[in-house]
């Protein structure tokens, strides 16, 4: 009984982080993680494997994911529980907010997406922080380097629409001056 307990437990953790997850998977990565490894299903690190196995198959991740998630200490029973909590909360969303769009143009509705929009960025920043801090990411300093002058790199381009050119250049005459 108390296997039959937890994957309801876990259920009911998948459904909730479903209704939220708008921005998709990674914007509930930092919830769903806390909640495997609270109710011990598996470890951190077994969650990272588990969604970077997931992330490298074709098809859609989230259930991908949720499968994976469900199938140790439960076999096929969990993974389709599972799966089916995750997907019923956007599919129910997504009717119900099509059905809006069609009866016409509501400012409400356009305000509410917009909303939902902010939130699924924030979220998703959230998620990816908790996953790469169960990860053991020692940095080398060159390396650090280098993301940082990509970084910048990527933001001058955009911000300022300078030749990618002279961009090169300035980054290769920066990492050969630090080098």
């Amino acid at each position: 009984m108390h296997q039959w307990n937890l994957l309801g437990r876990l259920t009911i953790q998948v459904f909730e982080a479903a209704l939220v997850a708008f921005g998709g998977l990674g914007v509930v990565l930092e919830p769903l993680q806390r909640a495997v490894v609270a109710l011990g299903l598996m470890s951190l690190s077994d969650f990272a494997r588990l969604y970077a196995l997931s992330s490298v198959l074709p098809g859609p991740n989230g259930p991908i994911f949720m499968a994976l998630v469900g199938w140790p200490g439960f076999g096929l029973i969990g993974s389709l529980t599972v799966v089916a909590a995750w997907a019923f909360p956007s599919l129910l969303i997504t009717h119900q907010l099509g059905r809006i769009s069609a009866a016409g143009e509501h400012p409400r509705a356009a305000r509410l997406l917009s909303v939902l929009k902010a939130i699924a960025v924030g979220l998703i920043f959230d998620g990816v922080l908790a996953l790469l801090s169960s990860f053991n990411l020692a940095m080398p300093k060159e390396t650090a380097l280098q993301m940082s002058i990509t970084l910048v790199g990527v933001v001058l381009l955009l911000a300022f629409k300078l030749n990618p050119l002279w961009l090169l250049l300035c980054a290769m005459a920066l990492g050969a001056a630090v080098h």
